[in-house]
């Protein structure tokens, strides 16, 4: 079983004591996978391939960081090749990372991700709803 297996297109998540859907593109479960994998190969290099296991919450913010990394990737790439596209999976990957991880820190990402994109009111209600948290 592939890694890629483990997450379909859409995934009910567990954080604390609640439930939390969230919907995987394509391109976002490949970043997840490739840090998952990137992770895994780390650990098995340091212990002499001993088994792997990573409790949830902790795996659950890993592919948090991967998906604010794919986030952050598409906002650098250059500015006139689809912008509005990538803003837009940049937005929902960010969404996707604090579905996962509910870090202050995602929130306040995506009110800039909004305020890049040119939705001031977007980008001032994720900074209320930061500075709230």
């Amino acid at each position: 079983m592939g890694i890629l297996d483990k997450f379909k297109s859409k995934s009910s998540i567990a954080t604390d004591d609640t439930q939390v859907e969230a919907e995987f593109t394509d391109e976002e479960n490949a970043a997840i996978a490739a840090m998952l994998d990137d992770t895994a190969s780390r650990w098995a290099a340091r212990h002499n391939g001993e088994g792997y296991l990573i409790p949830v919450k902790a795996n659950h913010g890993t592919m948090a960081v991967a998906l604010a990394e794919y986030a952050a990737d598409l906002l650098a790439q250059c500015d006139d090749c689809g912008f509005a596209e990538r803003s837009k999976k940049a937005i929902h990957a960010q969404k996707n990372a604090y579905a996962l991880h509910n870090l202050p820190i995602y929130i306040f990402q995506l009110a800039g991700m909004y305020e890049i994109a040119g939705d001031a009111a977007s980008a001032k209600y994720f900074l209320k709803h930061f500075l709230r948290e």
